[in-house]
């Protein structure tokens, strides 16, 4: 064998792989993926709800997202695996929604400003709980900690958070 015949041999395998491995990413390998940030924080708002809160929810993944719900959570530590939660009064227009791969949604979510103080007076952790599925099935328990939203607006509320393992 030459050596024009090995390059064109280790070209031509080369190829191959490429051509299966994007063959597998973009037809089998299915991935649930989403990033949230919080946008806008109201803490004036008009009507029965004074705090009003904004994310911007990104489908990051190739699987089709549906949020469920959005709600607001009291409870000690993030890990939402077994831990009891007090639901507080919320709303969120908007829910449920399909979110499409590559798409971002805008979810508002109203709530009382004695969520958060209750929460810090019986040294809990206040989150906004948002609930998705995903097109194979599974659910996902997202929480996003809110407590110091009021602390001369912290800065880890403005961070951008993932999606959760599924519960």
């Amino acid at each position: 064998m030459t050596i024009n015949e090995t390059v064109t041999l280790i070209l031509s395998i080369s190829s191959l792989i490429i051509s299966f491995s994007t063959l597998y990413l973009t037809y089998f390998n299915k991935v649930a993926s989403l990033v949230g940030v919080l946008v806008i924080y109201n803490y004036q708002a008009k009507g029965k709800f004074k705090r009003e809160l904004e994310y911007s929810i990104s489908n990051t993944g190739n699987l089709q997202l549906v949020l469920k719900e959005v709600e607001i959570l009291v409870g000690e530590t993030a890990k939402y695996e077994g831990e009891v939660y007090t639901i507080e009064k919320s709303k969120s227009a908007n829910v449920p929604c399909v979110i499409e791969p590559g798409q971002i949604k805008l979810i508002p979510v109203g709530f009382d400003s004695n969520s958060i103080i209750g929460a810090k007076a019986n040294k809990n952790r206040c989150f906004v709980a948002f609930t998705f599925y995903s097109s194979k099935g599974t659910t996902y328990k997202t929480l996003h900690d809110i407590t110091t939203i009021d602390d001369h607006l912290h800065k880890t509320v403005w961070q951008p958070f993932r999606l959760s393992k599924s519960i």
